[in-house]
């Protein structure tokens, strides 16, 4: 018999965004509390930022969370759900444990995501040193997909 609180599972203060349960916060969470790993990076690269990722991560130096997303044109303008700004880089303990690579326009593909991994993402994965490598993706930055707009193709 297991007993837990959905309310940990759930990202509840917002109801928004496409997924109710996080499974991949869960997975980091669980990890670092059964110590089969001390350090643990989520890599995230939906087109939409993953806001209950970060709100349940924000706070723990152990896990390190990356977001390559869709952020919005300019300050007046965001793309859904609105939010991974590059100044929010963590609280307490964990500031710098959070990474939002935001893209301010519509039609990234394989050359400014490649641009990303090479030049931020894997310098700081090798600098990190994690454990445990999680990644939570969708295929909405997939050339031909009409709410990402995006132009990744499986060459990437």
């Amino acid at each position: 018999l297991m007993f837990f609180s959905f309310a940990t599972f759930i990202h509840f203060h917002i109801l928004s965004g496409f997924c109710f349960f996080n499974n991949v916060a869960v997975a980091a969470k669980h990890a670092l509390d059964t110590e089969r790993a001390n350090r643990v990076c989520i890599l995230d690269w939906d087109i939409h930022h993953g806001n209950g990722t970060q709100d349940l991560t924000f706070d723990d130096p152990d896990i390190f969370y990356i977001s390559l997303h869709r952020l919005g044109s300019n300050p007046s303008t965001t793309f859904y759900p609105g939010t991974g700004k590059p100044e929010e880089v963590g609280y307490g303990t964990a500031s710098g444990a959070n990474l939002n690579i935001g893209w301010t326009s519509c039609g990234m593909g394989n050359v400014e995501y490649a641009a990303a991994f090479s030049e931020l993402v894997l310098p700081l994965l090798s600098a990190y040193k994690p454990d445990l490598i999680l990644i939570s993706c969708g295929f909405d930055a997939v050339k031909d997909d009409h709410i990402g707009d995006c132009n990744l193709t499986p060459d990437m």
